[in-house]
């Protein structure tokens, strides 16, 4: 027999007309029944079928065929068949939901029409169960199909007419029918508690069903109660705290709900935890403010049989997604102390773990940190030596460092300082995971001296202790320049800049003298030094040779404005920018350039390519690098822009974008410093000219069109982009929405002219493209959003009736618009069409968590704006911060981006803020891939492409589809960064070596991939090293 099925099987993947597997299936039917329990079999049916859809997706007619004589029969035959039957007609079922959706809409709704007479007529011959499920799946909402289940439920009292009954909430109810529907369903379950009703009420979710659900799955005295089963009863839970979640406004309801649910839990605590933690459904969907505090008594009541039995690993989980409004309110109250002594045993529990993968023990230690920071127990900041210098595991180290580093520890606990002291050199090769390990203990210590910005921060940091290969990390070095600038602002200039320099004079090890030079070089661009303290670096640039020519370049720069540069050490900047092609050449022309000595070196400007009276002929090698050269012109334009404006301009249209990014930069310095002169129109017409030609159908420069909007917004709203954004990809055509809403100060016709752009992208073909354009909208002309919104909900189309279920929840939630977006919900959500009410619903969650998010990001803000904010005020936020992580959008991430640009935010905010954002981040890219067609978060610029996987000692390439973003600084002590994701046919082998990834034009660079999800899913990786060249 096995050989019969393989050779069905093989029948079916050698198809190539339908006709040949119905052959197939005539032939497998006998097989069926002579074994109704046999998975190959059943498996084999639901392969046929997914086969002919996939031969008949060209041709309706052939596939209605198919599907009215062959694979209706199927989806009528499991009412009381196997589990192997009833599993195959589930997923028949989903074979004929995804077959009439791959037509066109007018060849799909003719379809499913035909195909629901075909079942009507099946019903009303032979009633039965899998009909009515098989209504439901489709969950069209046809009157007379509306009207045969109510006919058939209202005579008979048998399971069928239970079906038939709890079939009708699936297909959409109106508002008028739900009492009838309701009284019908509560009456039933009254009689008798099953599932299917559970459903029925789960999906009209009415605060009526609440004393209905009490009396019938929790009362001892009813008389179905002992039938009920234990799983009925969690399931039950579920629906009730459905019911408020539909119903948020309703605190009354709220309060109930979770009364009695806390109730249950004192009856019976063992027997509660496991439904409460069951998709973490219940807790945090009920907002009411009793929910934190009784679910905190749980925990201090809790006896040490009972954290056996897991109680403290699931409850602290369940706070940490309660994000309600209501719920917030209630974290930090005097009366839930009785949770700390139990919070504090398992925050400050060794895990004894050394691997890098979560144990529980580890989930409990991170959810009880979690727990009590956002109860605002302050005194557990000075739990640090007990929680993680006792650590075993150093990747819970590096974690619990990272909350410590929100707030400023002073003095610092021995742990960090011994951390960052401690001289460790890791090396680049890492074939047990011990580098790795060692390298998040020490970084973490470093982000917690880089919060508490004292000068014994300052000092453990200035000791460099931490290297790879013998070079400083970049985290290192950044977190002593915070530092250092931190101090500068308190008063300290003099001390740290005399350690500094004291550093780099007299240090013996490289590194720590070139992280103090980083540092020195961040403090001179911000204020002016003294001079004196500088004047023993002018010896070592110009006897030193031996030092290394990057330090010297630090060095260098530290004599840029605002500083003093002595006479002695001008003639040796001009050499070193005449004869040199390093990083030393590099910054003796930005000195020279800022300080105005540069236009009469003939033979400078000759390196940079401009024009000069060098005689024609005169060898004269030019600077190697066209971002530097780049960066020395954009300073020239600074100083001098009326000289070089059409210069830059030249250069912005041809340029590539990691060398125009230089100009970019100083664009944006003169723009602030002119804030009410426009840019020049030259500059503004390479600008524009520019966005124009990079959007193609392969590649896009995302931040050019943002940084458009912020310099150009007049310009950019003018252009009739509408005439060839077909050819851009669907990120440029998002961003660009995105910018035609946040433009600001234009006039009337640019204004007409950025809402007719926007009402063409509001019916753009992707989701990611309409969103935008629906926020922007919404921002610039909201009476005209609304107007759409109620000509597509009322259209007889489904999909304008579909745009319309994706922006109501646009419109404003207060007000008379609020009124009407209400009544939009009310009709979309009982809109006959299923995928026009699953679309409804979900823009009514994501609106919520965006208004949600509305209401909690001043509470964040507050602080992040104190430029002395303590550790209580940090942790009055904790809460909202915590939930912004879970509820946060890309306009909240695009607020907290905004916060970091602020120079004078202290080092613990902004470690707070790069942390939520973080996390945040990682939240939204997961939430857009639920969208109906799932997005990714770009920045800087994108290339999209067919290339290869190259696994140079496997010897192997797998072909891929990726996208490629790309970061490039706008100054030359920037870093550049990519990454990005790509598509394979086949699952990854993820014991071969690091690929290189090459992409069509022959490019290529070297990744790490950081997730995998599987063949046609996306793949992430990070960029190692420069960009693919």
């Amino acid at each position: 027999m096995p050989d019969i099925i393989e050779t069905l099987k093989q029948r079916i993947d050698e198809a190539e007309h339908s006709d040949d597997v119905v052959v197939v299936l005539t032939q497998l039917a006998p097989l069926l029944v002579e074994d109704p329990s046999s998975k190959d079999r059943y498996d084999l049916l639901v392969d046929a079928f997914h086969a002919l859809q996939t031969l008949t997706s060209e041709w309706v007619l052939e596939g209605e065929h198919v599907i009215l004589t062959y694979l209706l029969d199927y989806l009528e035959q499991d009412s009381y068949g196997t589990s192997v039957q009833q599993s195959t007609t589930r997923q028949l079922r989903e074979c004929l939901e995804a077959w009439i959706a791959q037509y066109a809409d007018r060849e799909s709704v003719a379809l499913r029409e035909r195909i629901l007479s075909d079942l009507l007529l099946r019903f009303q011959a032979r009633p039965s169960l899998a009909l009515c499920w098989t209504f439901a799946h489709i969950g069209y909402r046809e009157e007379q199909v509306v009207t045969t289940l109510w006919n058939y439920s209202s005579l008979h009292a048998d399971d069928t007419g239970e079906a038939a009954l709890v079939t009708l909430t699936a297909l959409g109810v109106p508002l008028a029918e739900r009492p009838r529907l309701l009284e019908a369903l509560h009456a039933k379950m009254r009689r008798q508690v099953t599932h299917p009703l559970l459903i029925a009420l789960h999906r009209l979710a009415d605060p009526t069903s609440f004393d209905v659900l009490r009396e019938t799955c929790f009362s001892p005295h009813h008389p179905g109660q002992i039938n009920i089963a234990k799983g009925t009863s969690w399931f039950a839970l579920h629906v009730l705290t459905h019911i408020t979640d539909i119903n948020t406004d309703d605190e009354d309801l709220q309060n109930r709900v979770w009364t009695f649910i806390a109730e249950r839990y004192t009856l019976d605590p063992q027997s509660m935890l496991h439904p409460l933690n069951l998709g973490s459904g219940i807790a945090p969907h009920c907002d009411s403010r009793q929910v934190i505090p009784t679910v905190l008594t749980w925990i201090g009541q809790a006896t040490d049989k009972e954290k056996l039995q897991h109680a403290l690993p699931t409850l602290p989980y369940l706070l940490e997604e309660c994000v309600c409004p209501r719920q917030l309110t209630s974290w930090q109250q005097e009366q839930m102390e009785g949770a700390i002594p139990v919070l504090r045993e398992v925050a400050c529990q060794d895990t004894h773990s050394t691997g890098r993968y979560a144990t529980r023990e580890m989930h409990m230690k991170e959810a009880a940190w979690g727990t009590l920071l956002c109860m605002g127990h302050e005194e557990a900041l000075g739990w640090f030596e007990e929680a993680v210098s006792k650590e075993t595991n150093p990747y819970m180290r590096g974690k619990l460092c990272d909350l410590f580093a929100c707030f400023s520890l002073n003095p610092l606990p021995p742990g960090v300082l011994t951390s960052i002291l401690e001289h460790y050199d890791a090396p680049l090769s890492d074939t047990t995971g011990e580098v790795a390990g060692s390298i998040s203990v020490r970084l973490g210590a470093v982000k917690v001296a880089q919060s508490a910005a004292s000068k014994e921060a300052f000092e453990a940091l200035l000791a460099c202790g931490l290297t790879m290969n013998g070079n400083a990390l970049l985290a290192s070095v950044n977190a002593l320049s915070e530092v250092a600038r931190s101090l500068a602002r308190r008063g300290e200039l003099t001390w740290v800049t005399e350690q500094l320099v004291r550093t780099i004079m007299q240090h013996s090890r490289p590194t720590s003298r070139l992280a103090a030079a980083r540092a020195l070089d961040t403090l001179a661009g911000e204020q002016e030094l003294p001079a004196a303290l500088l004047l023993p670096l002018v010896d070592i640039l110009l006897s030193h040779n031996n030092r290394d020519p990057f330090e010297r370049s630090i060095l260098l720069s530290t004599f840029a404005l605002p500083q003093v540069l002595p006479d002695a050490l001008l003639p040796q900047v001009k050499q070193w920018a005449q004869e040199r092609d390093d990083a030393l050449a590099l910054h003796s022309f930005s000195l020279l350039a800022e300080r105005g000595l540069l236009l009469t070196e003939q033979a400078l400007l000759s390196r940079l390519e401009l024009p000069s009276d060098i005689p024609e002929g005169t060898a004269t090698p030019i600077l190697p690098r066209p971002d530097w050269r780049a960066h020395v012109v954009g300073l020239l334009y600074l100083s001098h822009p009326e000289m070089f404006t059409s210069r830059v301009a030249d250069l912005i249209k041809t340029l590539p974008l990691s060398s125009a990014a230089q100009l970019f930069g100083k664009l944006r310095v003169i723009t602030d410093a002119r804030r009410h002169q426009p840019l020049p129109t030259p500059l503004a017409d390479a600008l524009i000219e520019r966005v124009g030609q990079r959007q193609t159908r392969a590649g896009a420069e995302l931040d050019l069109i943002r940084m458009a909007a912020s310099l150009i917004p007049e310009d950019l709203a003018l252009q009739r982009w509408d005439r060839s954004w077909q050819d851009w990809l669907p990120e440029a055509r998002a961003t660009m929405a995105d910018a035609l809403g946040t433009l600001q100060d234009i006039s009337g016709p640019a204004a007409t002219n950025r809402v007719q752009l926007l009402q063409f992208l509001i019916s753009d073909g992707h989701y990611g493209v309409r969103r935008a354009a629906y926020r922007g909208l919404q921002k610039c002309a909201s009476p005209l959003l609304q107007e759409w919104c109620w000509t597509w909900a009322t259209s007889p189309q489904r999909m304008l009736r579909l745009r319309a279920a994706e922006a109501w929840a646009w419109l404003l939630p207060e007000g008379e618009q609020g009124k009407i977006s209400t009544m939009l919900f009310h009709l979309l959500a009982t809109d006959p069409e299923p995928e026009v009410r699953e679309a409804a619903m979900r823009t009514h969650q994501e609106r919520r968590k965006r208004w949600w998010a509305q209401w909690y990001l001043p509470r964040m803000m507050q602080v992040l704006q104190q430029q002395t904010a303590s550790s209580a005020e940090v942790l009055a936020a904790w809460p909202y911060a915590k939930a912004l992580e879970r509820v946060g959008d890309d306009t909240t991430i695009r607020t907290l981006r905004t916060a970091l640009l602020d120079q004078e935010l202290p080092t613990h905010l902004r470690h707070w803020c790069q942390l939520t954002l973080k996390t945040m981040s990682e939240g939204w890219e997961q939430a857009m891939k639920h969208w109906p067609q799932p997005a990714t978060q770009w920045t800087g610029s994108l290339e999209k492409g067919h290339g290869f996987l190259v696994f140079i000692s496997a010897k192997r390439k797998i072909s891929v589809e990726y996208a490629v973003w790309r970061d490039d600084p706008e100054s030359p002590a920037g870093v550049a960064s990519w990454g990005g994701t790509f598509q394979t046919e086949n699952a990854l082998d993820l014991s071969l070596d690091t690929p290189l990834l090459r992409m069509e034009d022959g490019r290529q660079g070297k990744i790490f991939i950081e997730t995998t999800n599987g063949p046609g899913g996306s793949n992430r990786f990070v960029g190692q090293g420069t960009f693919p060249h």
